[in-house]
């Protein structure tokens, strides 16, 4: 039953937070720009709320995602536990034709509030779907996890502008537009790598950044950043442009801050 519920999750995270799901028989364009009930596309994320009925919570939902952060606003917290158990293990790269997300090495977990999520996958957004302070890093990367009752927690960390990012290099030099799976011989993904030094973190709740926009998901968001080279900007850029949501209203949600 575990398996079951974390294969149904595994399909909801590959398909809603990465990108375009319901793209199997592409985008339907008229001349104005609009599209039919069954597609979407970053070009036209202020109408995915009345696209389709199933997407009603991307124009309704009141935790919607992604927002900006402002440390001033956030509540400091010290009651908010995590802890990360990522595992090192074989680089493989599930391409989805939109976007490509990084398969999470086996055993890899974290512990949230004293829940355990499994991580399912890593994926990219580029700019990046979060601001800070009002600012806008190159992109940011999304580490999807999922409880056994079906429960979603992301880890989002900022991705900017500066040194090659070493440990998600292969990853670049591996995506593309087409789709399917490949194992990357002799590349070990170590996630841990992709952390920043300093974890310090805001907690919120939140949704999947794409339709259908669901709430009820678990973010975790480092406030610091770590880096990627231009030559990974232009990489990912070049195959998938635009990949970010606009930021969402805050709203009354209140935003934690965990950290120094």
């Amino acid at each position: 039953m575990r398996m079951t519920v974390l294969l149904a999750v595994s399909a909801v995270a590959l398909a809603a937070c990465s990108g375009p799901a319901e793209r199997e028989t592409g985008p339907d364009e008229g001349v104005d720009g609009a599209v039919d009930d069954a597609s979407w596309t970053y070009d036209n994320s202020a109408e995915w709320g009345t696209a389709n009925e199933d997407y009603a919570t991307c124009a309704t939902g009141t935790v919607q995602s992604p927002i900006n952060f402002v440390r001033a606003d956030a509540t400091d917290s010290e009651d908010v536990s995590l802890q990360i158990n990522w595992q090192s293990g074989p680089m493989t790269i599930e391409g989805a034709g939109y976007n490509s997300n990084v398969v999470a090495p086996e055993g890899g977990y974290i512990m949230l509030e004293g829940e355990r999520y499994d991580f399912i996958q890593a994926h990219m957004h580029m700019p990046s779907e979060y601001t800070i302070e009002g600012e806008q890093p190159a992109g940011d990367i999304h580490f999807v996890h999922a409880s056994e009752a079906g429960e979603l927690a992301v880890i989002g960390v900022f991705l900017a502008e500066g040194e090659a990012n070493e440990a998600l290099a292969a990853a670049f030099d591996a995506f593309s537009t087409d789709e399917g799976s490949q194992t990357l011989e002799g590349v070990t993904f170590d996630p841990s790598a992709v952390l920043p030094e300093t974890q310090s973190f805001f907690r919120f709740p939140g949704s999947l950044t794409t339709p259908p926009c669901s709430e009820g998901v678990n973010w975790v968001f480092m406030s610091e950043p770590v880096t990627i080279s231009a030559e990974q900007i232009t990489a990912y850029t070049e195959l998938y442009g635009n990949t970010a949501r606009p930021v969402q209203p805050t709203g009354d949600r209140e935003i934690l801050f965990v950290g120094g």
